[in-house]
């Protein structure tokens, strides 16, 4: 054994641990190898948790709604992923991302802030160093709106690093390639009047949601009668209108269309009926009272030495017909008040002048009636009437127009338990569309006097709107008073 041992070859040892540490050395550089690889084909496949910012030239490239790419990637294989963040102010729905006219759909939520990756497949092959994408993300917003966010162009590095991180979601082949509306062609909904009775002076309301809205057209009957320009988007818009003989006392089909650079929305037509009757009159002066009448005056009215017109009911218009009514310095041209109540409301006044009246158009809230046996309280003042003038001339009138509010009631003087006086009236009402006048009395009326503490409160101010109206020489009058003390 020993002979044995000597006769053998004194290097032998030392070869076998040579050949040792070279199959070690080699098996370690195949590991390093296949991770590499791994990890290369795990990053082009979309299936590891983030992507490097190596990856892409891109960086928080927002788009509309706030939207923005994070960070994209694209694969020698054809497929790809792509980071998006939540940079607006309610949760968002991914539906589509379109890359070169390619729909990639999704149903994925992105909350406030947050981000989200989302594996593509099908792209095109990523085989130079850099490639360019059209990239296009239709998404609904919190409220339902269907918008698109257009990247138009990203370019790409053709390779990808993978670190861990965010998770990236599969494409839904079950949402069925549709993609939503982009959202910037403005969604119109029509909400008031809607098979109603309607005043003269019309109120419309619609609510309207885009993207740069232009304008928004007020069709009737298939006419376009006005247009809004610049409207407020996200909001219930109130319009106005004084549609005359136009559409008297029948049924009417209403719609508002609004557009922007990206095209024209509208709504379903709605129908709608004004109630109006026509009623002429001579060229006298004379009663309205004929809910919903529509007088018409034939001819100029002079010498007035008392009220000419005088109104006893709601929803009434006198047209004038361009005629001039002329009084005798002290009356009025219109009176719509009444003796112990509110005013008369929702009248309306067109195509008429008056001059030489005390007050031209009168409409305001009757007093309250003081207390008069002890321990009794005032009652209220009532409110001003509302009127709607068109194309009407007031100049010429020591006072224009009085919707002022009723003086509250006195609380009954000298006793301690006459504990209220009446709150004055509100002030009316008036809406001015191409006229001229000089003054006009909206107050709430004065408060009732009471004993020590006891007074009532002056009525609210009353509500003027003016459209292409001039005031000449102006008196407004809006503030009513606290009543006094006993």
């Amino acid at each position: 054994m020993l002979n044995r041992a000597q006769n053998s070859n004194p290097g032998q040892a030392p070869n076998r641990a040579q050949g040792t540490i070279e199959y070690l050395v080699i098996l370690a550089i195949v590991v390093v190898i296949s991770l590499v690889v791994v990890g290369l084909v795990m990053g082009q496949m979309g299936s590891a948790s983030n992507v490097s910012s190596t990856a892409s030239e891109i960086k928080l490239k927002t788009g509309v709604g706030g939207i923005s790419v994070v960070e994209s990637v694209a694969g020698f294989d054809g497929n790809g992923a792509i980071v998006l963040k939540n940079m607006g102010s309610e949760a968002i729905t991914i539906n589509t991302i379109v890359v070169d006219g390619v729909d990639h759909n999704f149903s994925d939520s992105i909350v406030m802030g947050s981000l989200l990756g989302f594996k593509l497949s099908d792209i095109a092959v990523c085989d130079e160093t850099k490639k360019v994408y059209s990239v296009k993300v239709y998404f609904t917003s919190g409220s339902g709106l269907g918008k698109v966010s257009d990247f138009e162009t990203i370019t790409i590095d053709c390779t990808s690093v993978v670190n861990a991180g965010v998770n990236f979601v599969e494409e839904d082949n079950n949402v069925g390639g549709v993609i939503p509306p982009a959202g910037t062609v403005p969604v119109v909904y029509l909400s008031s009047p809607n098979n109603l009775a309607t005043l003269n002076s019309i109120d419309f309301n619609f609510w309207v949601s885009g993207d740069s809205i232009s304008s928004c057209d007020f069709i009737v009957d298939d006419s376009v009668v006005s247009t809004l320009n610049s409207p407020s988007s996200d909001s219930n818009i109130n319009f106005r209108w004084i549609p005359g003989d136009v559409v008297r006392n029948s049924s009417h089909t209403w719609d508002v269309n609004c557009t922007n650079v990206e095209g024209e929305g509208t709504a379903t037509d709605r129908a709608f009926t004004n109630p109006y009757e026509l009623i002429t009159t001579t060229n006298d002066c004379s009663t309205l009272n004929t809910q919903y009448g529509y007088y018409v005056l034939s001819g100029n009215v002079t010498e007035v030495s008392e009220t000419c017109f005088l109104v006893t009911a709601n929803n009434v218009t006198l047209d004038g017909n361009n005629f001039v009514v002329t009084g005798g310095g002290s009356n009025y041209g219109v009176d719509a008040s009444k003796a112990s109540d509110n005013a008369y409301t929702s009248n309306a006044v067109r195509n008429i002048t008056f001059k030489n009246f005390g007050t031209a158009i009168y409409a305001t809230g009757a007093n309250g009636v003081s207390g008069d046996e002890p321990y009794e309280n005032g009652t209220p003042g009532f409110n001003g009437g509302s009127v709607t003038l068109n194309d009407v001339n007031l100049l010429a009138n020591t006072s224009s127009i009085n919707l002022s509010g009723g003086t509250g009631g006195d609380g009954y003087p000298g006793f301690e338990g006459a504990e209220y006086a009446g709150n004055g009236g509100n002030g009316g009402e008036a809406v001015l569309n191409n006229s001229l006048i000089s003054s006009i009395n909206l107050s709430g009326g004065n408060g009732g006097s009471g004993y020590v503490t006891t007074a009532g409160n002056a009525g609210s101010t009353g509500k003027l709107n003016l459209i292409d109206s001039t005031f000449t020489g102006a008196t407004i009058s809006l503030n009513g008073a606290v009543g006094g003390d006993m």
